[in-house]
C-alpha cells in the first residue's frame, strides 16, 4: 500500500512540477507554493527521502522475485537444470 501511495504521490509532484509548481526553490526560481504552517521544509525532505527509499526497496524485491521465482516455481522433487 505505501509503494502505491508513494507512486501516486510521485506522479502528482511531478505533473505539478510540469505545470510550473515549484515546491521548492531552485536556481534563481523561488518556490512558488506555500505549505501549512505547521509543515516544515525539513519535514517535508524527509518525506520525500523516505518515499524514495520505499520506491527502492519495492524495485529491489521486484528484482529478486524475478530472480527467484522460476526456482519456487519448479517443483521441490525436481534437480535444478543443467
Amino acid at each position: 500500500m505505501a509503494n502505491k501511495e508513494a507512486t501516486a504521490s510521485n506522479k502528482i509532484n511531478k505533473l505539478l512540477e510540469g505545470d510550473g509548481w515549484r515546491f521548492f526553490a531552485e536556481g534563481k526560481s523561488h518556490a512558488n507554493i506555500q505549505f501549512e504552517h505547521s509543515i516544515t521544509l525539513m519535514a517535508l525532505a524527509v518525506i520525500e527521502a523516505e518515499h524514495a527509499l520505499v520506491a527502492a526497496k519495492c524495485e529491489l524485491i521486484s528484482r529478486f522475485k524475478k530472480e527467484i521465482q522460476p526456482t519456487l516455481d519448479r517443483p521441490w522433487c525436481e534437480a535444478e537444470p543443467d
